[in-house]
């Protein structure tokens, strides 16, 4: 038992880091491979011949593509990089 006159245990610590560090990857995996497969949907939405582009409205897969991500990526450090 933990009381207020001992500290908790160094396993304790370890294994809670060990899961943070986990749960962690695991989300940057999610994501990753999230975007690879948004990459491929909108490509093969934007290549298809029924694609129109005044009517397109952007969905999620559009939000986490790689070429949506890259474009918000280059606006901000031009920006940022005029600022300074």
């Amino acid at each position: 038992m933990v009381t207020s006159e001992n500290p908790p245990r160094r396993g304790l610590m370890r294994r809670i880091a060990l899961v943070l560090a986990i749960a962690l990857a695991a989300l940057v995996l999610a994501l990753e491979l999230g975007s690879r497969i948004a990459d491929r949907v909108v490509a093969s939405r934007k290549a298809s011949p029924e694609f129109d582009a005044k009517n397109y409205k952007p969905g999620l897969f559009d939000k986490i593509a790689r070429s949506t991500l890259a474009e918000k990526f280059t606006a901000d450090c031009s920006s940022s990089s005029a600022i300074g």
